[in-house]
């Protein structure tokens, strides 16, 4: 698990998910010039996301999003520069 968030401004996991899955969308990822795929489990409530070299997982628990990003060998040294900017728009949504 690479970030922890505990909910502030949504209600519970599912209002989380909601939320999150809704804002997820290829085009979002468009913006950061990255192609991702986005599976939502809407009865485990987790989010996956894919794309050349990384792998994005949000796993909607009871009171708290966890998020582990997996990056191949090329990006990893991008990881400390990529989690602060994830966790702070997750923290402003959530």
């Amino acid at each position: 698990m690479d970030i922890q968030i505990a909910y502030k401004k949504t209600k519970d996991a599912t209002d989380a998910f909601g939320k999150i899955k809704h804002l997820l969308t290829e085009e979002y990822f468009e913006r950061f010039k990255v192609k991702g795929k986005i599976k939502a489990d809407a009865k485990k409530k987790i989010i996956l996301v894919t794309g050349t070299g990384f792998t994005f997982t949000l796993t909607f628990l009871e009171k708290e999003v966890q998020g582990t990003l997996e990056l191949s060998l090329l990006l990893r040294a991008l990881k400390k520069a990529i989690l602060p900017v994830v966790e702070k728009n997750l923290k402003d949504l959530l």
